[in-house]
Order: structure tokens, then sequence, then C-alpha cells
């Protein structure tokens, strides 16, 4: 799926099918269930983590916990299918380029997230540089705030990360 930003209507749905087109992660390591374009620079997304996967059974027994570091990955992918789907950025480098997490600037976790929760992302490039997107926004179950985020996503092509 390429698509440019004159060629995109917001909003723009992304669903699971459509954002394994735009990013190479799968199975577990995908950790979105959907995406949105909202506007130019602005996305959202959803995730939601099962009980059974592996990193809930041991963070923590008994009391299980999704692992910030997922939150941030998931805000990440996000970012990262949005982008290609639609930025004008991405598209300048040539279309064919992956968002990676290339810098965690600052990210602030409120409350702990349980699994089976699903979890809201409203994301937005707050700038673009060549080969680099900063993005911020906020992670909120049922309304309510459950983390802050900021991030770079560097721009690489398939080659430069061994997928082509």
């Amino acid at each position: 799926m390429s698509a440019t930003l004159e060629s995109v209507t917001a909003p723009l749905q992304l669903d699971r099918n459509a954002i394994e087109q735009l990013i190479p992660h799968r199975g577990d390591a995908l950790l979105v269930h959907s995406a949105e374009v909202l506007g130019e620079g602005r996305f959202a997304g959803s995730a939601c983590w099962s009980t059974e996967l592996a990193a809930m059974q041991g963070h923590f027994p008994g009391r299980p916990i999704v692992p910030a570091v997922h939150l941030v990955e998931a805000a990440a992918q996000i970012a990262g299918a949005a982008l290609r789907a639609s930025e004008p950025q991405a598209q300048a480098a040539g279309g064919g380029q992956l968002g990676v997490l290339a810098m965690i600037q600052r990210c602030k976790f409120l409350r702990a997230v349980l699994p089976g929760q699903q979890v809201r992302f409203t994301l937005a490039v707050d700038r673009a540089t060549a080969g680099f997107v900063s993005v911020s926004g906020q992670a909120a179950v049922d309304g309510q705030r459950v983390a802050e985020l900021s991030f770079v996503l560097g721009l690489a092509g398939p080659a430069e990360l061994g997928l082509s």
C-alpha cells in the first residue's frame, strides 16, 4: 500500500491487514490492532494485550501489567504505519522508507495498563528533518491518560534494515 498525502483523505483507517502491508512486524511483535490518519501529521490507534502473552505472564505473576516498553513500541508502530501511508516526509524520502524507533526522548507512565484493557493512542508529528521524525502524544484507557510519550523515528529503507 503506497499512498501520498494528496491521495489520502483523512481520516484514513488502517486495520491490521493494512498495517502489515506498511510495517514488517508480525505475530506477537505486531502490537497494534488499528491505526488512523486523522490529518496531516496527526495519528491515532489502538492496542490491547492478552494475558496469554508470555510477557504478561512474567510481568508480573499473579498481577500482570503491560510492560511500559510495549506502550512505547505500540505508539511507534502506529506512527510508523501512519507516516508510511500518508506523510510527505516519508514519501519524499523514497516512499519505501520505514519508520524505525530511533530514540525515546521522554516517556511518563501515569498508571498501570492491565491485559485486556483497550489502549487508545493519539500522536502528532512535532518536527521532521531529513531522515528523522519527532512524534509525541499520549495513551489512554477509557479516556484516562496512562502515558505521555515523545520519541523519534528514523526513516530507513528495507535494505538498510536487512528486509529486502
